[in-house]
């Protein structure tokens, strides 16, 4: 293992086997310049096929048996020793360049403590699709205009744009300061999934640099076990909220962070109602209005989910005069 790598890729595998190779042969194929990195690779499961070929190839492989993804990431944290952690879920591929694009922005934002890159979406067992996305997705280094940074203390603009994107996360396009996530250890190794939910609020209230950028360097698969909605899936997402609440009452950097939590907690329960999720009529008129009051402050009505509201008011009639307010407002 090198003392002075600058960035740890991590692959987490958990019982699913049919996808981690891919996972890691794409890591590998990563190009980082001058910078040293770790390759590992966690899971709760061996597999003699490969295990040789990828020890031989530099990934050290280390055997996790955590229940959930928080423990898993705290055990490969453990494992490591390099500044920034990079992580990819087994299901997921990285391209050649993602590296290469960090470092370069790391260079003009040297004290970043967050980092998220865009991603495209693929679907089906192998990879041929993916490798033809790859392959239109050459590599032109960017300007400064092609990704954002932002940091907790800033005006409504860094809220509106999370509040803009608070469905585009994902674990696999995200590379987190160690310092981060050692601070954040007590909530987020808790978490049973939706790590990428935590990892994000813990940059938040760091309070250092978060850089969100919009070149696509992942490549998130769909399939039939991680798209499902299942109320399994809607209490995990509710304990990584809980989670991250925790976490915000810690921090002396939590306005924008409490204010996106607020925000997020009433899209969930405006989700979950038009999944079938019992909510009681209460719960459903404050969380409509809360999103009324978040949108119409941050001029987002666009992204209101009028589906959502709509769902809403059937079920709510009190909720027919706040879509009749936001629909004057616009």
């Amino acid at each position: 293992m090198s003392r002075h790598a600058s960035v740890a890729v991590i692959v987490t595998a958990f019982d699913r086997r049919q996808y981690f190779t891919e996972a890691v042969e794409s890591v590998l194929r990563m190009g980082a310049g001058n910078a040293p990195v770790e390759y590992l690779l966690v899971r709760n499961f061996e597999d003699a096929s490969v295990d040789r070929r990828l020890a031989e190839q530099g990934v050290r492989l280390i055997l996790d048996s955590s229940p959930g993804v928080g423990g898993t990431l705290y055990c490969a944290l453990d494992h490591s020793e390099a500044e920034f952690l990079a992580f990819v879920d087994d299901d997921d591929l990285v391209l050649p360049h993602r590296l290469q694009r960090f470092h370069q922005i790391r260079e003009l934002v040297p004290d970043l403590a967050y980092y998220h890159n865009r991603f495209a979406t693929f679907s089906g067992a192998s990879s041929p699709i993916a490798n033809r996305i790859a392959g239109s997705l050459e590599w032109q280094p960017h300007g400064r205009d092609s990704w954002k940074v932002f940091q907790a203390g800033e005006d409504d603009s860094f809220l509106k744009f999370l509040a803009q994107r608070s469905q585009e996360q994902n674990l696999s396009s995200t590379i987190v300061r160690r310092s981060v996530l050692e601070w954040a250890r007590p909530e987020l190794s808790k978490l049973a999934a939706w790590s990428d939910t935590g990892a994000l609020f813990a940059g938040i209230v760091s309070g250092a640099p978060l850089v969100f950028d919009h070149e696509i360097t992942t490549l998130v698969r769909r399939h039939r076990t991680n798209v499902s909605k299942t109320l399994k899936d809607t209490l995990q997402r509710a304990e990584a909220l809980e989670l991250s609440s925790r976490l915000i009452a810690r921090s002396r950097n939590a306005s924008v962070a409490r204010e996106y939590l607020e925000l997020r907690r009433a899209r969930e329960i405006l989700y979950n109602h038009v999944l079938g999720v019992p909510s009681s009529s209460e719960e459903i008129l404050r969380a409509t209005r809360t999103i009324l009051q978040y949108w119409k402050r941050l001029h987002r009505w666009r992204d209101l989910g009028f589906l959502e509201l709509a769902a809403t008011a059937l079920i709510v009639p009190a909720a027919l005069p706040l879509l009749r307010e936001l629909l004057i407002a616009r």
